[in-house]
């Protein structure tokens, strides 16, 4: 039997950083550590306590597999007494995975080479290498803001172990600006035109954030940081709105300096510009449309329009200074027009009010035609100190309501939306380059009005006896300067009474609601032929809905009529396109027809494969539906109620039904049997669960069910790793013989079949009890019996030898003299004869019936017994 002595190390790493001190300063009664953080590619530094002159072999392990790589031999001293050697290993990239776990294990083998050591290790964890980089906030040349540098690494943080930290440094070259810190931030950094550089490293911390030591490889440096001064401060932009009239040619442009309204900068203004400096028709504001209807009063009929536009300018407080608030009003642009015929001198009354701030600000406005400007009137109170900066949009002047009355137009009150003005921006630059923006409204209007332009046209009537026109029919290419909103004739319906040349009025209304008229005539016609509407579209169903029905068409004329058809609501078609038509026929022989087709499609089909079998009872098999006929517009069902657009079920073993529904609603079933591999079993038996230590127990597991062949794996007291085959666990196949068992160990086996499904056995305990370890008690040195007289009962020399009480089977040996009583029990007697060297060895069976290995002996030195010459008397 091998004895093992356990001699006692410490692995020490990196002692210098991790505990300021180095590792001579170190006792046994020092933690060993065991997690080591280091960088890919870094150098590590270890020492190790252990007995002098001993071999130490370093290894690497990765999961199962453990790699030698070195071994050092400890110096001299003095025996007994610990003694401290060192080792140095690079973590090179091209041998390890950063990011990865290893383990570095050590074994002390003594001077004489008999006794080794248990392995100690030490969990190495690869970071990898950070990388570094630096955004930064420039300085305000006209104020006193300083520079923030942020860090950002690579890894994040975030990512890191939750021991290890990253710790941020800013220096000038060798001197230290800012020392290391958690934090990634360096605030308050005063420009200057020296470099900055920016250090980070991995520190590894207890709970309270504590540095325990730096982690090797990790210093990354940034390159030089420049930080300059700079206007950071940007101008102050005020704008204002205004309003502008579209030209000739529908166009309008502005300069910054119209929408300035004192733009300010601490440092000076360079420039100013606008976003948008040219308009057009498509800019101008919306109008208010009020058109006049019959004043039966004064038996005269008016036929006129009049267009309001109105929006809001500024707001004009009662005091520029306003610590407790002020009073208001608003100032407001409009432009009024009147269009049309007999258009009266004025309006008898036309104002408004305007919703800001959830006050009504009223306000008149002019009862005839123009542009200007008009001030509410209200003067509500605002109880904001804004006064300085007010403007309708922060009021909320969106909604107002105008109140018209006039010849034609009744007395009404209308609501309406305020002009629309076009947002422009003006951007004011500093001269650091600093901008700022603004925004202002530029309200565009148009006082032009169409040019209206007719021709006559001739035109028939419909099937109904019926005609109508449009504007456009008699429209000879009116224009307007911005584009027309609108164009109206009248009147625009005849009849068969109406037959022959008509007057008719185009009225042009452009996109300002300026209005121009012309006049036409329409020569009406009846040469129409019948009018067959609601000709159904094609139809499509499927071949188990093959009886087709659909609404019948109708015909008109302005005569009569008669309709027929080749087909019939509720006829049965066949597979395949049948067309059908519908013929109609006036009294003066014009005709029209309408046909649509009617497509029968194929009867839906279904095919069923297994694509993918159970390979593990309990498990599912794939199963796919092909589809065929029918709209190509399938879904799949496993029940018949329920159905997807995925042909592919998962479905367990037995009898099935699929279908499959196309988008016509006919339905194709088929039945698929899916099989399936009996339950895996596996079980697992001992020859012999109880033993004594050192005998061999044989355990053999048996598969059974699933898919044969097995692959039989052995584990051991619940380990997720598998007992390899070896000196101290044989393995065959199915069966595991070792004579290593201790007691209550605990084996189970795992069987895989061909299908890769895996079942784990019940637990074989096996109970191993201890050796016996006997010992001899009685004389180590005795003498001979008299050679001269061995039958003298005084000089026969018998010892009493004896070993431990309560065994059976004890088993006395004796060389050099003879058991005299006693053979077979713990006691003998045993007559020594011969004088040189004898022995006396015993073994026995304990209660559990185990046997020590060999049995114990002792070494008895046997005297020669002293024999005097005979004594003569003197006479």
């Amino acid at each position: 039997m091998k004895i093992l002595l356990h001699s006692k190390f410490l692995i020490l790493f990196s002692l210098s950083i991790l505990f300021g001190h180095s590792a001579l300063a170190q006792t046994l009664t020092t933690p060993e550590p065991t997690d080591q953080y280091i960088c890919i590619d870094a150098i590590g530094d270890y020492s190790v306590f252990g007995f002098h002159e001993s071999r130490i072999d370093w290894y690497v392990k990765e999961k199962s597999e453990t790699e030698a790589i070195d071994n050092i031999t400890l110096p001299s001293g003095t025996a007994g007494e610990y003694v401290l050697g060192s080792f140095t290993y690079k973590w090179e990239s091209t041998n390890y995975v950063k990011d990865k776990t290893y383990t570095l294990q050590l074994e002390e083998t003594s001077k004489l080479g008999s006794c080794v050591s248990e392995r100690k290790s030490l969990k190495v964890h690869l970071l990898a290498i950070p990388a570094i980089s630096v955004s930064s906030t420039s300085i305000a040349a006209c104020s006193t803001d300083k520079s923030i540098l942020t860090v950002s690494m690579t890894p994040s943080a975030s990512s890191l172990p939750t021991i290890v930290r990253y710790q941020y440094r800013l220096r000038k070259g060798t001197n230290i600006i800012r020392d290391y810190q958690f934090s990634n931030e360096f605030t308050g950094v005063t420009a200057s035109g020296t470099a900055y550089n920016v250090d980070s490293r991995y520190v590894v911390v207890d709970g309270s954030d504590n540095v325990l030591y730096v982690v090797r490889g990790s210093f990354v440096t940034t390159t030089k940081l420049i930080v300059e001064e700079a206007d950071t401060t940007p101008p102050i932009a005020n704008c204002q709105n205004i309003t502008v009239e579209l030209d000739a040619n529908g166009q309008a442009r502005i300069t910054a300096a119209q929408i300035d309204n004192g733009s300010s900068d601490n440092c000076g203004i360079a420039s100013m510009s606008l976003s948008k400096t040219d308009f057009d028709c498509d800019d101008i504001s919306s109008s208010l449309l009020v058109p006049s209807t019959d004043d039966h009063d004064n038996y005269k009929k008016y036929d006129y329009s009049v267009s309001i536009n109105v929006w809001p300018i500024s707001v004009v407080p009662s005091s520029t200074t306003c610590d407790w608030g002020y009073n208001y009003n608003v100032e407001l642009g409009y432009d009024i027009s009147f269009s049309g015929s007999k258009i009266p001198t004025s309006l008898s009354t036309l104002q408004g009010t305007l919703k800001c701030d959830d006050k009504s600000l009223f306000f008149d406005l002019p009862n005839t035609e123009g542009v200007g400007t008009v001030m509410t009137t209200a003067n509500p109170h605002r109880d904001v100190a804004d006064c300085a900066t007010i403007t309708p949009e922060i009021l909320g002047c969106t909604d107002v309501s105008i109140e018209i009355e006039g010849n034609g137009i009744s007395h009404q009150t209308i609501p309406s939306s305020l002009s629309s003005p076009n947002t422009v921006e003006l951007t004011v630059v500093d001269n650091s380059g600093n901008t700022s923006t603004c925004t202002a409204n530029v309200s565009v209007v148009d006082n032009i009005a169409p040019t209206a332009i007719c021709k006559d046209i001739t035109i028939q009537l419909d099937a109904d006896g019926n005609a109508s026109i449009t504007a456009d029919d008699v429209d000879n290419g009116s224009t307007d300067n911005c584009g027309i909103k609108g164009r109206s004739v009248s009147p625009n319906t005849f009849s068969c009474d109406n037959v022959g040349g008509n007057t008719v009025t185009l009225t042009v209304t452009d996109n300002s609601s300026n209005v121009s008229t012309c006049t036409a005539t329409v020569t009406v016609q009846d040469n129409e032929d019948p009018v067959i509407s609601n000709c159904p579209a094609n139809i499509t169903v499927g071949a188990c809905a093959n009886t087709v029905t659909w609404i019948a068409p109708t015909a008109t004329d302005n005569c009569s009529v008669t309709l027929k058809s080749t087909h019939n609501p509720g006829d049965v078609f066949p597979v395949g396109t049948t067309t059908v038509t519908y013929t109609a026929k006036d009294g003066s022989g014009n005709t029209a027809t309408c046909s649509f087709d009617i497509t029968v499609l194929p009867v839906v089909t279904i095919s069923l494969s297994e694509t993918n079998s159970i390979l593990c009872n309990g498990g599912n098999a794939d199963v796919t539906i092909t589809a065929g006929g029918g709209d190509d517009s399938y879904t799949y069902s496993k029940d018949g109620t329920n159905y997807q657009a995925s042909n592919l079920f998962s479905l367990p073993a037995g009898t099935h039904t699929l279908y499959v529904k196309d988008g016509n609603g006919c339905v194709a079933q088929d039945d698929i049997t899916i099989n399936q591999p009996t339950v895996l079993n596996v079980s697992i038996a001992a020859d012999n669960e109880t033993i004594c230590e050192g005998e061999p127990v044989e355990i053999t597991a048996k598969g059974s069910g699933g898919t044969a062949a097995y692959i039989y794996e052995f584990y051991l007291n619940g380990s997720t790793t598998p007992i390899a085959n070896g000196a101290d666990y044989q393995i065959n196949d199915n069966k595991l013989t070792s004579s290593v068992f201790v007691n209550g160990d605990k084996i189970t086996v795992k069987v895989t079949d061909n299908n890769s499904c895996e079942k784990v056995s019940d637990e074989v305990i096996v109970t191993v009890h201890d050796l016996p370890t006997p010992t001899i008690s009685g004389a180590l040195s005795v003498c001979a019996e008299d050679p001269e007289t061995p039958l003298d009962p005084d000089l026969i020399n018998t010892e009493i030898y004896f070993t431990e009480t309560g065994m059976s089977n004890y088993n006395w040996t004796v060389t050099g003299g003879t058991i005299e009583a006693g053979d077979g029990t713990n006691e003998i007697t045993v007559k020594w004869k011969t004088a040189g060297t004898g022995t006396v060895s015993v073994n026995y069976e304990n209660a559990n019936g185990c046997s020590a290995l060999t049995e114990k002996s002792e070494t008895i030195t046997i005297y020669e017994r002293p024999n005097p010459s005979s004594i003569f008397p003197d006479n």
